[in-house]
Protein backbone atom coordinates (compact mmCIF):
# COMPACT_ATOMS: atom_id res chain seq x y z
CA UNK A 1 0.00 0.00 0.00
CA UNK A 2 1.52 3.37 -0.81
CA UNK A 3 0.22 6.71 0.37
CA UNK A 4 1.69 10.04 0.17
CA UNK A 5 2.01 13.53 -1.61
CA UNK A 6 2.79 14.59 -5.09
CA UNK A 7 1.33 11.35 -6.78
CA UNK A 8 2.64 12.14 -10.74
CA UNK A 9 6.53 12.14 -8.79
CA UNK A 10 7.08 10.64 -5.63
CA UNK A 11 3.81 8.05 -5.41
CA UNK A 12 3.81 6.76 -9.15
CA UNK A 13 7.85 5.81 -9.08
CA UNK A 14 7.30 4.70 -5.87
CA UNK A 15 4.47 2.64 -7.20
CA UNK A 16 6.75 1.69 -10.35
CA UNK A 17 9.76 0.50 -7.99
CA UNK A 18 7.24 -2.08 -6.14
CA UNK A 19 5.42 -3.74 -9.67
CA UNK A 20 8.89 -4.09 -11.12
CA UNK A 21 9.89 -6.33 -7.98
CA UNK A 22 6.67 -7.89 -8.02
CA UNK A 23 4.65 -6.77 -5.30
CA UNK A 24 0.90 -6.22 -5.46
CA UNK A 25 0.68 -2.42 -5.60
CA UNK A 26 -2.10 -0.71 -3.52
CA UNK A 27 -3.27 3.19 -3.73
CA UNK A 28 -5.85 4.23 -1.82
CA UNK A 29 -6.94 7.50 -3.53
CA UNK A 30 -8.14 9.67 -0.58
CA UNK A 31 -4.52 8.94 1.02
CA UNK A 32 -2.37 10.59 -1.71
CA UNK A 33 -2.47 13.76 -3.13
CA UNK A 34 -1.15 16.04 -6.15
CA UNK A 35 -0.53 19.46 -6.56
CA UNK A 36 -3.31 19.42 -9.50
CA UNK A 37 -6.18 17.32 -10.18
CA UNK A 38 -5.06 16.33 -13.29
CA UNK A 39 -1.59 15.25 -12.49
CA UNK A 40 -3.66 12.95 -9.42
CA UNK A 41 -5.92 11.61 -11.65
CA UNK A 42 -3.05 10.41 -14.87
CA UNK A 43 -1.00 8.44 -11.68
CA UNK A 44 -3.35 6.61 -10.64
CA UNK A 45 -4.76 5.75 -14.10
CA UNK A 46 -1.29 5.03 -15.20
CA UNK A 47 -0.99 2.95 -12.04
CA UNK A 48 -3.80 0.92 -12.70
CA UNK A 49 -3.33 0.35 -16.53
CA UNK A 50 0.52 0.27 -16.70
CA UNK A 51 1.21 -1.44 -13.00
CA UNK A 52 -1.96 -3.82 -13.15
CA UNK A 53 -2.21 -1.66 -9.55
CA UNK A 54 -5.25 -1.80 -7.15
CA UNK A 55 -6.66 1.92 -6.70
CA UNK A 56 -9.03 2.00 -3.98
CA UNK A 57 -9.69 4.07 -0.51
CA UNK A 58 -8.60 4.19 2.76
CA UNK A 59 -11.86 2.64 4.07
CA UNK A 60 -11.29 -0.12 1.06
CA UNK A 61 -7.81 -1.31 2.56
CA UNK A 62 -8.54 -4.98 4.33
CA UNK A 63 -5.30 -5.87 6.02
CA UNK A 64 -5.02 -9.63 7.04
CA UNK A 65 -2.89 -11.37 9.22
CA UNK A 66 -0.45 -13.59 7.70
CA UNK A 67 1.02 -16.33 9.76
CA UNK A 68 4.92 -16.67 9.64
CA UNK A 69 6.34 -19.62 8.14
CA UNK A 70 7.93 -20.48 10.91
CA UNK A 71 5.26 -20.27 13.56
CA UNK A 72 4.14 -22.94 15.80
Amino acid sequence: MICGTVANICVHYTAASAALRWYDVVIPRDAISALDPFDLESSLRQTAFVFAGRITTAAGVRIQASRRPFED
